[in-house]
């Protein structure tokens, strides 16, 4: 048994440095110029077909990191991971670029400390934010003719652990504590016509960012007649004030940007924050054991408490509600795998924490999938196809339009457990 276990997690962990080598930019949005990117979403393929809903979701065959309330009804230890592709159009009232992405979308592990009492302990690393744009614009500076070229790349990774635990019946709680890491590098070029007797305009802005993230969550389990439960589910994400550390230089050079002509400003090792706002979310499930659930989520974040060394970018507060479905025809019928595939749809919308123009950057997505069972095993491998809309081409702005492939695999097996008689 302890050898079978640790076969599993060294597999596991040289896959995820292969995906984490080899994996391309998490991102390659216009939209991922403000704050620290694209916020991830930091849930499991599972959910992601189901629209993202998570705060009323306790499984016994799955992780919900997004709750760590859940994790006190873990029966057996559990392990998660996926890989991700995307491939899109972005497009203004002219014209589209096609983008892909490929990349390493999470790795977690359950464990339950004590099923009797219950408790459960989760662990897992997942990418938070990813920033990637390359933007070329024409922005009058000074009353003259620029032209803006803009890149920026990096992000923010997340390495939480957290515990689960039943306080009385069906209530439990649960807290989440996360390390995010990770470096973010964005270059500005203000580019003036050589007819012009001034030279053009460079900056470069290199941060670096660590420091913890602390989650709690409740979760209250109702059930009857053995066969329908409800969940209701809440977390709260206190605000965060993240440690940074940046270099900024700004300078003139020539208008290829190649060149240094002098060095205006130079600052290095410059210290100073981070503030990820407060951020809250629930949500309620209804389900027939083993057969379908049905959920729904809302979510809000203030956004507009966002501030980048000291310096807010233009956010506005956010909230999403999304809606999700799943059915296994027949779980325990173990002559026809059709019957013991889990099948998932859902629906999600977000108003963004985006506004340019006095149009707010909305989200709109609908997916679906599937969990299929290994041999006889608990186990799945979980496939979730996802199309989402973002933005709109009004106003001289920039729509996205993605789909989003997920493959994931979650393992259910008895381990770190041993056996009374050899």
């Amino acid at each position: 048994m302890y050898h079978k276990a640790i076969r599993h997690i060294l597999f596991i962990l040289v896959c995820t440095f292969h995906f984490q080598v080899f994996a391309q930019n998490l991102t390659q949005s216009p939209y991922s110029v403000v704050g620290v990117g694209d916020m991830m979403f930091q849930g499991t393929a599972q959910q992601s077909a189901m629209g993202q809903v998570a705060q009323g979701i306790r499984r016994t065959n799955e992780i919900n990191n997004l709750n760590p309330a859940s994790y006190s009804g873990f029966e057996l230890t559990l392990f998660e991971a996926a890989y991700q592709a995307s491939s899109g159009i972005i497009s203004n009232a002219n014209s589209n670029a096609d983008v892909n992405n490929m990349s390493f979308a999470y790795f977690m592990l359950g464990v339950p400390i004590s099923q009797k009492k219950g408790i459960g302990w989760s662990f897992g690393l997942q990418p938070y934010s990813g920033m990637g744009y390359n933007l070329k614009l024409n922005t009058p500076f000074n009353g003259l003719p620029y032209k803006t070229e803009m890149m920026g790349r990096g992000g923010l990774t997340r390495v939480y652990t957290g515990l689960g635990f039943k306080l009385y019946k069906g209530l439990s709680i649960g807290t989440n504590v996360a390390y995010l890491f990770g470096q973010t590098r964005q270059n500005q070029i203000l580019i003036l016509d050589k007819s012009y007797t001034q030279f053009s305009l460079a900056s470069e802005r290199n941060t670096s960012i660590n420091d913890f993230q602390f989650q709690t969550g409740i979760q209250y389990v109702h059930e009857w007649k053995d066969k329908y439960t409800f969940i209701f589910g809440s977390t709260f994400t206190i605000p965060s004030s993240l440690n940074a550390n940046q270099d900024y230089a700004f300078r003139t050079v020539l208008d290829d940007g190649s060149t240094t002509i002098d060095t205006i400003s130079n600052r290095l090792n410059e210290e100073g924050s981070i503030d990820l706002p407060l951020m809250l979310s629930g949500g309620i499930s209804f389900q027939r054991n083993d057969k379908w659930t049905i959920a729904a989520d809302f979510h809000q974040a203030n956004w507009s408490e966002f501030r980048f060394m000291g310096q807010s970018d233009s956010l506005k507060n956010s909230t999403g509600v999304s809606l999700g479905f799943s059915i296994i025809p027949d779980y325990a019928n173990f002559k026809n795998i059709l019957n013991r595939i889990e099948y998932r749809v859902g629906i999600r919308y977000d108003n963004g924490n985006l506004q340019f123009n006095d149009n707010a950057i909305t989200t709109t997505g609908i997916s679906a999938g599937i969990g299929i069972p290994m041999g006889k095993s608990r186990s799945r491998i979980n496939l979730t196809a996802e199309y989402f809309l973002r933005g709109t081409t009004n106003n001289n702005l920039l729509r996205e339009e993605y789909f989003r492939f997920t493959l994931g695999v979650n393992m259910v097996d008895r381990w770190f457990q041993r056996y009374k008689y050899d």
